[in-house]
């Protein structure tokens, strides 16, 4: 081992080691800043396509008073849920760039956010789950409205049992938009990851990690 980096694990604080000589739990921090953030993502998104939720039931206030409104508050919701997104992500990132902010190292700092993403895919069966739900929810709907006839079921049944499908829809089409908001979000930590590999590969004139990258890398553009 490199002894200036065995020197640097030894002097970590003890955040980073419990105490532990010669132990580095850095990488561990930033997956659970993965975990979290995807956790996070899971919430943001859910308060604002749930049907319990202020938003949602803003958005269908406004359908009963006209089209104007129902789009100004449909785009009011949209953009205010992506700002809430990018905070979310912002911190994230943050997090996990000042783990490894004492190392004055661009390669550390992008491995951190990398594990980062990392973190955000040991949920990856959780997320998968709740893709499955939505379609299964949309298709028994469907079912639903080409079988059932009022006339066999008569009506009270038949609103009764078009209201529980309605239900189970709204919410498979909530956990398939919480899929879609952990996949944004997963694809953001990804591409800061290639964007700050794309900067090591430029400042070391193409070698890689072969040549020492400190932060922040001095880039030479070439001449065309």
């Amino acid at each position: 081992m490199n002894p200036d980096a065995w020197d640097s694990i030894k002097q970590l604080g003890w955040w980073a080691n419990f105490g532990i000589e010669g132990v580095d739990m850095r990488p561990a921090i930033t997956c659970f800043i993965g975990v979290l953030l995807c956790v996070a993502l899971n919430r943001t998104t859910e308060y604002f396509t749930g049907t319990e939720y202020g938003p949602v039931k803003g958005c269908v206030k406004n359908c009963k008073t006209g089209h104007a409104t129902n789009i100004i508050e449909g785009l009011a919701v949209g953009f205010e849920s992506a700002v809430w997104t990018g905070i979310v992500l912002c911190v994230a990132i943050f997090a996990s760039v000042m783990i490894y902010s004492n190392t004055n190292n661009a390669i550390f700092i992008a491995y951190g956010v990398a594990m980062c993403g990392i973190g955000m895919l040991t949920l990856t069966g959780n997320t998968i789950s709740m893709d499955v739900f939505g379609p299964v929810a949309d298709n028994a709907n469907g079912i639903a409205e080409m079988g059932y006839e009022t006339k066999v079921l008569g009506e009270a049944k038949y609103k009764e049992a078009r209201q529980i499908l309605a239900d189970l829809d709204a919410v498979g089409n909530t956990t398939k938009a919480v899929t879609k908001g952990v996949a944004i979000g997963s694809a953001v930590i990804a591409a800061v990851s290639l964007f700050a590999s794309f900067i090591t590969v430029i400042g070391s004139g193409g070698q890689g990690e072969t040549s020492r990258c400190r932060w922040p890398c001095s880039i030479t553009w070439p001449a065309f």
